[in-house]
């Protein structure tokens, strides 16, 4: 499993790569961080950048070169963001450099599998897919990207034995714009196990004062694409025993700010002492905030996968999702998941209101996502991990 960034960095992406790696057999599977710059690094800065590239080229080398290690992995796993890879411009893109290198190592070289997380394409952006200007031309050629590919990251999927994405909307939208169909495996997001003791549970509530109030939570990192501030502005018009509470913590500049712009709303609104944040949690202490919630608000307004909301549904309360293609098909596919127009703030608070207070709509969305959750475990998904390897390789027993 191999995932941009210092091990001890804070990302669900890596969080989703350990926990898939741990599950799948024991002494097979390791992780491997490339060290990639939390700030991205521009190609303006040439020397620092070369830096950077330098060190995912030694760290392909240590970690996959039979030459070092004795032996090379069956299979590399890797975990695609575009936030995570430095970017997705010609020569600045190190998940680009990291493929150009498995493939450097000719026969020896592992069969690479991908999980995309997001992809600018599933935002229908294509800015960088093909050289701009002669300077794109320049560093594309510098990256040994010559001929100059029309769409790179069509380049990049080729090199790939396999595919995984969460949802039947990301392959449609990566076969529509070239992905051979064989290559795309929809394989969904898996749900990891949630448990705390009912003494860890009315610790957290007794920590952060919520003892006898309803909590009513949205999840994960802060950042401003969670448009948190959807329900933030709605919190006047329930009851005063519901409090939001943020389980998560901000993460670099743009994200700090973002939650200093929800605590001025909340003190204009008259309801600071109604949003309750939590900070970063450790793993007990998150599973003891999603036990204790009554109820999820995810009112993204953009989202590809969410491990904020797998989350939820191992913890079992129901969760009100803002309408997207995503939460439309966890929904199909059986959570405990409502969609709504997270644009209208009437609609938003309809669903909110009804949820709180229809405890026979509870009950039913906790059994569906209790379901869910069992049908799509880490245990049960590394399984299907470690078929689908199996299948593409042509061979049984595949150790990876």
């Amino acid at each position: 499993m191999v995932v941009a960034g210092e091990p001890q960095r804070r990302c669900g992406v890596g969080d989703y790569a350990r926990l898939l790696a741990g599950t799948m057999s024991t002494g097979s599977t390791s992780v491997v961080h490339m060290p990639i710059p939390f700030d991205p690094v521009s190609r303006t800065h040439l020397f620092g950048l070369m830096k950077v590239r330098q060190g995912v080229q030694r760290q392909v080398l240590s970690a996959l070169s039979p030459r070092i290690v004795g032996s090379t992995p069956g299979v590399v796993h890797t975990h695609y963001s575009d936030f995570s890879w430095n970017g997705v411009r010609a020569y600045e893109d190190c998940y680009e450099l990291l493929t150009h290198q498995v493939m450097r190592l000719s026969r020896s070289a592992p069969q690479l599998f991908v999980t995309l997380h997001e992809h600018p394409w599933f935002r229908h952006r294509h800015i960088w897919d093909k050289p701009q200007t002669v300077a794109d031309r320049l560093f594309a050629i510098l990256a040994r990207q010559y001929p100059v590919p029309l769409s790179l990251p069509l380049e990049i999927f080729r090199r790939h034995c396999g595919i995984h994405v969460h949802h039947e909307w990301h392959k449609s939208i990566l076969i529509d714009y070239g992905v051979p169909e064989s290559l795309v495996r929809v394989i969904p997001h898996p749900v990891p196990a949630c448990r705390a003791s009912p003494q860890t549970v009315d610790g957290f509530r007794q920590r952060f004062n919520l003892v006898g109030k309803r909590i009513l939570a949205m999840t994960g990192f802060i950042f401003e694409r969670k448009r948190y501030e959807r329900v933030l502005n709605l919190l006047p018009q329930l009851p005063d025993d519901v409090i939001i509470c943020l389980l998560g913590g901000a993460t670099g500049q743009s994200s700090e700010l973002y939650l200093a712009q929800l605590v001025r709303i909340a003190e204009g609104l008259g309801v600071r002492s109604r949003l309750v944040v939590t900070g970063y949690l450790p793993g007990q202490d998150m599973n003891a905030g999603l036990l204790a919630t009554d109820l999820f608000v995810a009112p993204y307004g953009e989202v590809s996968s969410s491990g904020s909301v797998a989350r939820c549904i191992a913890a079992g309360a129901p969760i009100v999702a803002g309408q997207c293609p995503t939460f439309d098909e966890l929904s199909e596919g059986g959570a405990g998941l409502v969609c709504v127009d997270a644009e209208s703030p009437e609609a938003l608070l309809s669903e909110i209101k009804r949820v709180l207070g229809d405890n026979e709509a509870r009950g039913w969305m906790i059994a569906k996502n209790r379901s869910y959750a069992e049908r799509h475990s880490l245990g049960r998904i590394a399984e299907v991990f470690q078929a689908w390897y199996r299948e593409c390789l042509g061979t049984r027993g595949l150790h990876h």
